[in-house]
């Protein structure tokens, strides 16, 4: 065994304990019993049907009782002698159960459960009865007559299946309370023989009893009455005879109720107290004045609808019910409802396990509005008694003092909501809704206010497309709350009066017949054809007689998004040869009985639905299926019939709640596909081993982190393996897979990649993981030639190993983009059938000469590195069509060998091939002519911003040239022969220096855009004989003439013959116009502007606003419409001192988009306008609530807007399906309309105040600002892969695919539009707050088809280029972001805010005004890169008196020695710190390895630099290798802000007078002398992270930066504040004597404040070091063992235990022998440990304590031989040839080895071995 492994193996030890199987106590589920977290059960045993809480309530109580627990978790403990199957979703509950039952539903006779009384007596014997008392029924006007006697009440407990029959949410009675049944209209009856008899409560529309029913005796004068089981409240209720009221009987000690309630009830047990009590919140509130006949309170519901109960009226089926409103304010629509307001952006997220459960009960005390349960109704104002409701008795003595706050508890009133409910006729009427009022109390009033033209009119809900029945159960005002909040709504907005607005571009409440009518019964349907039919969202609620009669035709039925459809059995079993069924967006939450029947079903799709469990599904019986898909509903586990389907191949259960995969899966052996993504697994599942027939795997979104190691060896038929976006460390059991084709790995968290290649690999991606090492490990032969796609990109790989290339020599598409390589090696050769190669945001200095053998290159991205030139082999490049070399330092492109000319038969093969080059950002001249006129097929160029000063003579050789971007050249003039160029289109010329263009591009017939903007155009566009006038192109698309401030555009006032009748000063004859520009162009005297439209964008404004200059810059990209709008709107609110800025769009908007992008951008104004008036700062509304109204109710006219006529039966937001045959009659038109609601936009807001800044977004369109020349983000980028946007988009019913989009259709969270996305995709914004300060230079504002192409501060460094003209500026972006690959519509905005600080004139941040820069590098500047090419020039050399600065990386040995990512982070280290050179104006003399040094002209600079840079360097993005490193690891100071984290850097500062000499080789100025020895020993004394200072230095910091009322001067004034703002802190540390310095230096330390914390982890450091030190000292100051006699001590002891062990024996000290009389124990050995361990000197030399070690490590080895394994802890067994190993290697390691073990097993601390 080798040292490392030995290593290892010391680092492992000691083993895990192993566990006893049943050492895992598992939780009882309280949501669904929650009668477990009470002290006392009941004893009673209640029958049982399909459920378990009968059988539960008996065998726990036994339980209970025999053992006398006296906790509930003294009972969970209890339970773990069950077997395993208690680990299953139900728990131990599951085998409680007394009789399985069939499939079919067999019922059982229940008796009433017990109610909890004083002493939990049993159920009434049945031969008992209640005596009925007579009475006089009161009168009632209307209603049925009531429902007939029942000779036997049967319970059914499963309250899974029990929607719609018992209302959970129903009131509860809290001690004292009582209900008035002389008060009611609704008679006791006897229902039974037994004489129980059942009260009307359950009918009673407003009560909050239902369920409650009376099926006892109680004590005298008393009838009991049952009480809902499942109730939260724990009681009974007692009907009394005297007072004709129900009362609970409860305990006395419940005392939250009004005294005013209590009544004289018995004694009850003590027993009783102690359980939990959850008081029923009534509303004592005043309510609305209404006629005694619409208290619907006082009716039954069949006597409120008109309707008998015995009327064959049609029912919904039970597969598409709803949840029940429960106790845990939980919507109708089942998804929770909490009451808690959501602080934050966005509405309140998922989650999956909520603390109160689905099925859950709210915890005593608790009194949120929400979570308020039904309260009973209030009586009409005649019947009330002062504030007292009148269906509560007041006993005498209670006057209106006693209702005091003191005397009555706080109860919080439900909220009421004004909702509107709709006609058929699409007639409306508005109705305050209280938010837990049933439909079976709203339904009575509506119909009394004649919205229903028939008795059997019911109220349906329309919503996504779809419309159902709404149950009487289900709460239309919770339902429409939890929809306001998933729309983005808070509860500041006034959600309450929403309602009353029209809201149906959400949902809509209808009241109308649940009968069909003849005419609908008869409705016409043709179909084409039977084979496929498409009823989707047809809002159809039984099958149309047209399919019954071909019934047997039909193939493939699509019936998705019907919510009230009922397929019957009978059409089912008609259905012989049905092989597909859709049933996907119907809100099932279970199942269609009638599916099982379909028994020839290959393919069932039931997504996005919401169902919870499938075990009464009976799926089974499809015994064909072999597809089937489940994604998007609520699943948390699979039923074990999934066994039993034998040719499913085919399974998809994403999105769903599993957070460990159902063991089933493994037994389904069949599966092909299996998709699981979007849970919450968190490992990987074992069942998926036993899958040996799996071809697919995806399981994108998860939570997993490590891959099985048998993994290979199992899935041996796995071609596709899907890992993205989970947290995986390790893929190589992955890659082994030996049919294994494609691996996705990328969003993870692997470090290297050490790869053993399977011999089927096609396709690796593992882009966007920290990977620091890429080996290919040796495999098999075949692997060789196996990958084809390998994809590396944004890693921090800084180089590639030959020997990795040299494996993959079938590779054909590479991409190794955003790394840090510097080299590409010469074995890139090798790899011939290379097509797409890819390595950009590199620092690639060279391309490798073997570059042309790559005869199949396709296309080359080398974009943004440090290239300087090209190699002459890349002409032999033949099948080469794509070259991007944008970004770079390429001056010459040489010519080809032998300098063969265009017209020769012998062209090198690169000129015939390449059609598209982008040479852009570079520092080519107008020689580059000469090269490119060898290309014969050149389609595309792009040499945007270059030297270039003429076009003479380029046409001629550009013929098939279609696209020219010049932007950002010298050019002055344009050739006269550009008609030559025929097929050229676009053409860019902004940024030039063009006074006039020529009459010749008249003549270019295919132009289409044209960008001329920032210019110097000056000249007569009358003059059309001579110069060019735009009405002479009348293709033209795009016309940008922005910028020129000198050109007018004025009629000709000249009435010359000849003269062109046409007006050339207009634009009417552009009839296809897009995009005209005319910022800054003089058009005062222009006869018409051109009109704006949806499909057209004119600007003619000036760039300026409010004092500060903008630019605005766009294209139409391969859109022939307008898809961007941008908005500026100056002086804002008529306020001088407030503007807007606005971006709507998408980069690739659809046709249909630009009408809805046009309406966005003239709505908003208005909107906002309105709610900043309407804002009211009392109740703290802020901006940010005014930006959020107005996006969402811009959103909300939106749809109004684009919503044509139609009727209330049409579905508003039709969705596309599969085409098949569909029905004629009353569909939806597939309109442009219909397109405009599947559209949707990204929008941006920038409302300026004063000197701040609110940014609110939807999408991906962002706003950056830079300060001091650092990127900062004021916005937030809406993706779906965002966790938290994740969870809001499954809480709204929708799913997030593998690909990242929502239903896959969006690839944005949040928009404006995509309404038949809602609310999954909703438009509210993130609004974010920034306060500007004179150190903020700019605002960009961009849409994705820029920040999809180009980092923040890469943006930022290019808009620094051009600080005067921020015109100039997003002209700039948007070419690079053309040259970088955008082909989309890109839209840019540059706004100079830091000309509110008067910066306008400036060039430049204040700290650099008063340095001369240097213009153009010369010889003697560093080389340039990509980091810096694009940043300010540096400054001259300081000279004279100067502030040296030395800089080191602590530890840096160690690390380039030790860690891998040491290359990456030395990359990191070095840019950032040139970086902020540029910014504070410093100068770097030279680097020596990881040191610099560097200059500065004062102080003030080189201490501003430091600090930004300790600072800084904090942030980077480092390795992982690094972070989990001793020297990198993260450190938290007692506030826990991060002091210490990556690479650490001593800093050492030095004011003097040096010499100051150019250096002969390199040109650059150099320094000697004293000066520069006393700084660099200054920074040697620092340690990581320290700043050090000379005394002269820190006087001149105290004089200048710590003085408030110092005179600063005025060029230093800004740094002198930047640095103040940053926060400043000096500690003196003594006179300190430098290395090699006769004269001493009082030294200095200096923090940034945030940093300061780092002053006491140094001082903990330092004692830590000097306690080693001591103990170094003690055992003599030569010493190499670093062991301590303590050390040595531990492993004597350690030794003595092993080998009591080895007799059977456990040495205990003799102190710890028991005294007296105790017997002995022979098994335990005690004595005294000197006398077993050998004899030390307090300071002993490295040969005694080697002497005594290796005595030690003898005796052990001897231990362990005879140590009998029957006395080893579990695991030992197997460890102990290795430890032997072990010990055996110590006795022959060096020294060195012996350390290095001794300080893996822990007997030295880390770090103490030198």
């Amino acid at each position: 065994m080798s040292t490392p492994d030995m290593l290892a193996l010391a680092r492992s030890w000691p083993p895990t304990e192993s566990t006893s199987e049943f050492g895992v106590t598992e939780p009882v589920d309280l949501d669904i019993a929650p009668w477990l977290g009470v002290d006392q059960l009941p004893q009673s045993q209640p029958s049982h049907k399909k459920s378990f809480a009968g059988s539960f309530h008996s065998s726990l109580s036994k339980k209970r009782s025999s053992s006398n627990l006296s906790h509930p978790s003294e009972l969970a403990l209890d339970l773990q002698m069950f077997p395993d199957k208690s680990k299953t979703k139900t728990g131990l509950l599951g085998m409680l159960r007394l009789k399985p039952k069939g499939r079919d539903g067999d019922t059982a006779s229940f008796t009433s459960p017990p109610s909890p009384t004083s002493t939990f007596g049993q159920p009434p014997s049945p031969s008992r009865s209640i005596p009925k008392r007579p009475r006089k029924r009161p009168k009632r006007s209307k209603g049925p007559a009531v429902p007939p006697k029942e000779p036997e009440f049967k319970l059914d407990t499963n309250l899974d299946e029990m929607d719609g029959i018992v209302n959970l949410s129903g009131g509860r009675f809290s001690s004292g309370d009582t209900l008035d049944i002389r008060r009611t209209s609704v008679p006791m009856q006897d229902v039974s023989p037994r004489g129980s008899v059942m009260s009307d409560v359950s009918a009673h529309p407003s009560s909050s009893h239902t369920g409650h029913y009376i099926s006892g005796i109680a004590g005298p004068g008393q009838q009991t009455l049952f009480v809902n089981p499942f109730s939260d409240s724990i009681g009974s209720l007692a009907y009394n005879k005297r007072q004709g009221v129900v009362q609970r009987k409860t305990s006395p000690t419940m005392s939250q109720v009004p005294p005013y309630l209590s009544q004289p009830r018995p004694s009850i047990s003590s027993t009783m107290s102690a359980l939990p009590l959850i008081t029923a919140n009534y509303n004592f509130g005043p309510a609305p004045a209404v006629s005694g006949a619409e208290q619907i309170g006082y009716a039954s519901y069949a006597a409120a609808t008109g309707v008998d109960s015995s009327s064959p009226t049609w029912m919904p089926p039970e597969s598409w019910g709803v949840n029940l409103p429960g106790p845990s304010g939980v919507d109708t629509t089942g998804e929770e409802t909490s009451g808690s307001e959501h602080e934050g952006d966005g509405p309140v997220p998922y989650s999956p396990r909520s603390p109160s459960g689905r099925n859950g009960s709210i915890s005593a005390g608790h009194s949120k509005a929400a979570s308020v349960t039904s309260p009973l109704p209030t009586p009409p104002r005649s019947q009330r008694k002062e504030s007292v409701p009148a269906l509560f008795p007041v006993p005498s003595g209670i006057t209106r003092s006693s209702f005091s706050n003191k005397s009555l508890p706080a109860t919080p009133i439900p909220a009421s909501y004004r909702i509107r409910v709709f006609r058929p006729d699409s007639s409306w009427a508005s109705f305050e809704v209280n938010v837990n009022q049933t439909v079976a109390e709203l339904q009575p009033i509506i119909a009394r206010k004649a919205l229903a033209q028939r008795e059997t009119s019911r109220l349906y809900l329309r919503e996504l497309g779809r419309e159902r029945l709404l149950a009487t159960t289900e709460r239309p005002a919770a339902i429409l709350k939890r929809r306001l909040e998933q729309l983005g709504y808070d509860a500041v907005d006034n959600v309450e009066r929403l309602g009353s607005e029209e809201v149906s571009f959400v949902l809509r409440f209808i009241f109308k017949s649940a009968v069909p009518t003849s005419a609908d019964q008869e409705e016409d349907f043709f179909f084409d054809q039977y084979e496929h039919i498409d009823l989707s969202s047809r809002g159809i609620s039984v099958i149309p007689i047209a399919l019954h009669k071909h019934a047997e035709r039909i193939v493939r039925l699509d019936v998705s998004r019907n919510p009230m459809l009922d397929i019957p059995k009978d059409f089912i079993d008609s259905c012989t040869t049905l092989k597909e069924l859709i049933l996907s967006g119907s809100a099932l939450k279970r199942i269609p009985v009638n599916v099982r029947h379909a028994v020839g079903l290959r393919w069932l799709d039931l997504s996005s639905n919401r169902v919870h469990k499938l075990d009464d599904a009976a799926l089974d019986n499809l015994a064909s299926l072999s597809t089937l898909k489940l994604q998007n509903n609520r699943i948390e586990t699979l039923p074990a019939y999934f066994a039993k389907l034998r040719n499913l191949r085919y399974l998809n259960i994403s999105n769903n709640k599993f957070d460990r995969l159902p063991d089933v899966v493994g037994e389904m052996a069949s599966l092909v596909d299996l998709d699981i993504s979007f849970n919450t697994i968190g490992t990987f599942p074992p069942a998926i081993l036993q899958l040996t027939m799996l071809e697919k795997l995806v399981i994108v979104g998860n939570q997993m982190t490590d891959l099985p190691a048998d993994l290979p060896t199992s899935l041996t038929q796995l071609r596709i393996l899907d890992l993205r976006r989970n947290m995986f460390t390790d893929v190589t059991p992955a890659c082994r897979l030996p049919m294994l084709e494609s691996l996705l790995a990328d969003w993870n968290n692997i470090p290297a990649l050490d790869l053993t290649l399977g011999p089927s690999l096609h396709e690796l991606q593992v882009s966007n993981n920290d990977i620091t090492r890429l080996v290919l490990m040796p495999g098999p032969v075949t692997a060789l030639c196996s990958l084809i796609q390998l994809d590396i990109s944004n890693a921090k790989l800084s180089a590639l190993d030959d020997g990795v290339l040299a494996q993959l020599t079938s590779l054909q598409v590479l991409k190794l983009d955003h790394n840090a390589f510097r080299v590409i090696p010469d074995s890139f050769s090798k790899l011939t059938q290379l097509t797409h190669l890819s390595f950009t945001d590199n620092m690639v200095d060279k391309l490798p000469d073997s570059l042309g053998q790559l005869e199949n290159l396709i296309e080359l991205n080398v974009r943004n590195n440090n290239l300087s030139e090209l190699p002459a082999s890349l002409w032999q490049c033949q099948s080469l069509r794509k070259l991007n070399a944008t970004s770079n330092i390429l001056e010459v492109w040489h010519e080809p060998a032998g300098r063969r000319s265009k017209g020769s038969e012998n062209l090198p093969p690169l000129a015939r091939s390449l059609q598209y080059l982008y040479l852009g950002d570079n520092h080519f001249t107008d020689d580059v002519y000469l090269a490119l006129t060898f290309f014969a097929d050149l389609r595309v160029l792009n040499l945007s911003f270059n030297e270039i000063t003429t076009l003479q003579g380029w046409t001629q050789n550009f013929a098939t040239l279609e696209e020219l971007y010049l932007s950002g050249n010298k050019i002055t003039t344009l050739p006269d022969d550009l008609h030559r160029l025929k097929r050229l289109s676009v053409l860019f010329l902004n940024g030039n220096k063009l006074q006039t263009l020529p009459a010749e591009l008249t003549k270019l017939s295919n132009l289409s855009v044209l960008d001329v903007g920032s210019n110097v155009l000056k000249y007569n566009v009358n003059n059309w004989e001579f110069e060019w006038n735009w009405n002479f192109n009348p293709q033209l698309r795009y016309l940008n003439l922005s910028g020129n401030r000198r050109l007018e555009i004025k009629p000709d006032q000249s009435q010359k013959s000849g003269m062109r009748k046409q007006n050339l000063a207009e634009f009417f004859g552009l009839t296809q116009l897009r995009v005209l520009g005319l910022m800054d162009v003089s058009t005062l005297f222009m006869p018409a502007m051109p009109d704006e439209n949806e499909d057209c964008r004119v600007r003619s404004t000036f760039s300026e606003i409010n004092g500060m200059a903008y630019g605005i810059a766009d294209t139409l990209g391969k859109g022939e419409h307008v898809s961007m709008f941008d908005l500026v709107v100056p002086n804002f609110r008529k306020k001088e001192n407030e503007c807007l800025f606005g971006m709507f769009g998408r980069a690739h908007g659809a046709r249909t988009s630009s009408r809805l992008t046009k309406y966005l951008q003239e709505n908003f104004t208005d909107t906002f306008r309105q709610y900043m008036l309407d804002m009211k700062p009392e109740k703290n509304e802020r901006t940010k609530d005014a930006l959020r109204r107005s996006f969402l109710t811009l959103n909300k006219s939106l749809y109004d807007f684009l919503s044509p006529p139609q009727s209330a039966n049409a579905v508003p937001a039709p969705t596309a399906g599969r085409k098949a045959s569909r029905v004629s009659g009353n569909m939806p038109d597939d309109n442009s309309a219909s397109g405009e609601f599947r559209s949707g936009a990204s929008a941006i807001v920038v409302y300026m105040v004063d000197k701040t800044i609110f940014v609110a977004n939807v999408g991906d369109a962002l706003a950056v600002i830079s300060r001091n020349g650092v990127a900062s983000l004021l916005s937030t980028r809406h993706e779906p892969l965002d966790r938290n946007e994740t969870l809001r988009i499954r809480a709204a019913e929708a799913w997030v695919s593998p690909k990242g989009m929502v239903n896959d259709e969006s690839d944005v969270s949040r928009s404006f539009g995509l309404f038949h996305l809602l609310p999954a995709v909703n438009s509210r914004p993130s609004v974010a707050h920034w306060d500007l300060s004179e150190f903020d230079e700019f605002l960009i504002i961009g849409n994705r088809g820029l920040w999809d192409f180009m980092s923040y501060q890469t943006a930022v460094d290019v808009a620094r280029t051009v600080p005067h003209d921020p015109l100039l500026a997003s002209q700039k972006l948007r070419d690079f972001a053309i040259s970088y690959g955008a082909d989309g519509s890109t839209m840019v905005m540059v706004i100079r805010v830091g000309d509110l600080f008067g910066k306008g004139t400036r060039t430049r941040q204040p700290t650099l005004d008063h340095i001369k820069r240097v213009p153009r590098p010369t010889l003697g500047t560093p080389s340039p890169n990509v980091i810096t090419k694009n940043l300010v020039p540096e400054v001259e050399a300081p000279v004279g008196t100067v502030a040296l600065v030395f800089t080191d990386i602590q530890n840096s040995t160690r690390l380039w020695d030790q860690n891998a990512g040491m290359p990456t982070a030395m990359r990191l280290h070095n840019n950032l710190l040139r970086r902020l050179l540029r910014t504070c104006g410093g100068y770097e003399v030279k680097t020596e390895g990881d040191a610099f040094v560097v200059s500065f002209n004062n102080v003030t600079s080189a201490v501003h630099w430091c600090l930004e840079v300790q600072t800084r360097l904090l942030a980077e993005p480092w390795p992982l290798e690094i972070l989990e490193s001793e020297d990198g690891k993260e450190v938290r100071d007692a506030n826990g802000t991060v002091i210490v984290r990556g690479l650490s850097v001593r800093m050492g500062i030095h004011r003097g007078n040096p010499v100051c000499e150019p250096d002969p080789i390199t040109k650059r100025m150099d320094y000697f002398g004293g000066v520069v020895n006393r700084a660099a020993r200054i920074s040697a004394f620092a340690k990581g992270g320290q700043i050090t200072v000379s005394a002269e230095v820190a006087r001149e910091i105290e004089e200048q930066i710590l003085v408030e009322e110092a005179e600063v001067e005025p060029e230093m004034a800004a740094t002198v504040d930047a640095i103040r703002r940053t926060g400043i802190f000096i500690k003196e540390i003594g006179e300190k004597k430098l290395k090699g310095l006769e004269v001493p230096e009082v030294l200095s330390l200096v923090y940034p404040k945030d940093l300061f914390g780092r002053l006491e982890y140094h001082t903990r450091v330092e004692e830590t070091a000097a306690d080693s030190a001591a103990a170094k000292a003690a055992r003599g100051s030569g010493s190499r063992v670093q062991f301590s006699v303590a050390q040595v001590r531990q492993l004597a002891m350690l030794c003595v235990r092993l080998e009591a062990l080895s007799s059977r024996r456990v040495f205990r000290p003799l102190a710890e022998q028991p005294r007296g009389d105790v017997e002995a124990d022979e098994r335990i050995l005690y004595a005294d440990p000197a006398l077993f361990m050998p004899a030390m000197k307090d300071t002993p030399t490295d040969a005694d304590v080697m002497v005594v070690l290796d005595s030690l490590s003898i005796r052990i080895q001897n231990s362990l031989a005879s140590l009998d394994p029957r006395m080893c802890a579990p695991g030992i067994a197997e460890v102990k040839p290795a430890l032997q190993d072990l010990l055996a290697l110590f006795q022959q390691s060096t020294l060195e080895e012996k350390l290095a073990i001794a300080e893996a097993l822990g007997l030295v601390l880390p770090g103490e071995v030198a």
